[in-house]
């Protein structure tokens, strides 16, 4: 009988997971070790050590303690817009039974009469893909006009705009007070210059002694060094590999991991395993090396003379492999 619940269970797993990589990670036991130490450096007055150690245990373990304390933490050091928002949100976790809710209650309404203002708004229309940080917190158009609770000191708005020049705007605001900032977009930035151009007049050529002029006039001797460049790179990595190999083989020889034919401790098997690859690699690569090697000679010598003839005729070249080696051969007329 077919299932019809698998769909459905399926998709309640894929929730069920996404919703636990979307939580943020729980640790009540480190949560309690900084609250304690927060509260430690509190009685000592280190405030500014303090009010980290409770926005850790409050993100590690959510609890309103942790929370009630980051808000008094805070107002210490003079962030009453944080610590008036941290207030309200305690307020929201813990059961209206509770006896710190009116404690709490009282300190908002407080820190509410305390808190500074701050409007942001364009003095004009703000050219689109515009780009506004509020305290380097990003601020969208529709956030324009609002009155934001903000801590009393130095404000920074930074409006980027595509085009136009990065505009910065600051302003102090104290305790109680209202402010209202204008913000624009900077000055328009000059129009990119394109390249000028290389242009090659009738008749140019390199300048004379240059150790690339009959390259470029030659663009077989060109791919005769590049095809000679992978041979050489590929010779390079055949010796490596090659060494690598040998190493692998005396590991397999050691009586210590292999006895004989019949017997390897696990890093002896793995040296056998990957002491073959090794081999391999490095007789392919050595093949192919010479192979290149050859190919790139073959470009040159048989490069066309002025008169049209070519500089060597009949050039031959034989590569190959023989028991655990690999051979070349060359031959031809010059």
């Amino acid at each position: 009988m077919r299932n019809h619940h698998i769909p459905g269970a399926l998709a309640l797993c894929l929730l069920v997971g996404r919703a636990a990589w979307a939580a943020p990670p729980r640790d009540p036991v480190k949560a309690e070790a900084l609250f304690q130490a927060g509260r430690q450096e509190m009685q000592r007055g280190e405030f500014a050590s303090a009010c980290p150690r409770f926005r850790e245990s409050y993100r590690l373990d959510p609890k309103p303690g942790a929370l009630l304390n980051l808000a008094n933490c805070e107002e210490k050091l003079g962030q009453i817009a944080d610590a008036w928002g941290h207030f309200r949100r305690a307020i929201e976790l813990l059961p209206t039974s509770d006896d710190r809710v009116p404690v709490a209650k009282q300190r908002m309404r407080d820190l509410e009469r305390r808190v500074p203002r701050l409007t942001v708004v364009a003095s004009g229309s703000l050219p689109p893909g515009t780009e506004i940080l509020f305290d380097d917190t990003p601020l969208g158009e529709g956030a324009l006009g609002v009155a934001f609770p903000v801590n009393p000191g130095e404000r920074t708005i930074v409006v980027r705009a595509p085009g136009h020049r990065e505009e910065t705007f600051r302003v102090r605001v104290k305790e109680k007070a209202a402010e209202r900032l204008e913000v624009h977009a900077g000055a328009k930035l000059p129009p990119a210059s394109a390249p000028a151009a290389q242009t090659t007049m009738p008749g140019a050529s390199q300048p004379p002694g240059s150790p690339w002029s009959s390259l470029v006039k030659s663009p077989r001797r060109g791919a005769g060094l590049a095809v000679g460049g992978v041979g050489v790179v590929s010779l390079g990595v055949g010796v490596v590999t090659g060494l690598m190999a040998l190493e692998r083989a005396s590991i397999v020889k050691d009586p210590a991991h292999c006895d004989g034919e019949t017997w390897c401790d696990a890093e002896g098997v793995a040296a056998a395993s990957s002491g073959e690859t090794l081999s391999a690699v490095s007789t392919v690569t050595f093949i192919a090396g010479i192979a290149c090697i050859g190919a790139s000679v073959a470009l040159f010598l048989t490069e066309p003379k002025a008169d049209g003839t070519s500089a060597g005729t009949g050039l031959t070249l034989g590569v190959g492999s023989h028991g655990n080696g690999a051979f070349a051969r060359f031959g031809g007329r010059f």
